[in-house]
């Protein structure tokens, strides 16, 4: 069977599993993909892998801020817990001056985490968009299309009670 070049031509080898081998023909070249099941995803579930991510990366975020909260309430914002500090400096202050010290550390380590975090969401952001709005104009034929053709399979089902060009 001759293809024509505008033509693609997808088969699959190991039955209806994503496991099997994928072979696209598009004007008589032909790409074969297998081995490894997860280099050759389909969009729809790398988006859906892409969105699970993006879920448990919230939830860790979530559970970092609360952490973070928990330690400012302790170290900051509880005047039983600064006395007690204040106190162990007087014994032994190089011991305390450590403890803030590597706290500071720990803390402008996850500020930097964070601010990387944030930059790497904004690329997402930005990617995720991008692809929405491309394939809105990349596919607008096929869009339209179904668009059409709901409309008219909803007209059969329940037609238009003032039919265009009627009196």
């Amino acid at each position: 069977m001759a293809l024509k070049p505008d033509e693609v031509k997808v088969t699959t080898g190991g039955g209806l599993s994503v496991m099997g081998e994928i072979t696209l023909s598009s004007g008589g070249k032909t790409v074969k993909l297998g081995g490894d099941p997860i280099a050759h995803l389909l969009p729809a579930k790398r988006m859906e892998h892409a969105t699970t991510k993006l879920q448990d990366a919230m939830s860790a975020l979530k559970l970092a801020a609360e952490e973070l909260h928990i330690v400012d309430a302790e170290m900051i914002g509880s005047d039983a817990n600064r006395r007690v500090m204040v106190e162990a400096s007087k014994e032994d202050p190089i011991k305390v001056s450590d403890d803030i010290e590597s706290h500071r550390m720990q803390a402008a380590e996850i500020a930097s985490l964070a601010a990387e975090v944030a930059k790497t969401a904004k690329i997402v952001k930005g990617t995720a968009a991008f692809i929405g709005a491309a394939l809105g104009s990349v596919y607008s034929v096929e869009l339209l299309a179904g668009d059409e053709e709901r409309a008219r399979l909803k007209e059969r089902k329940q037609p238009s009670l003032f039919p265009p060009g009627g009196e």
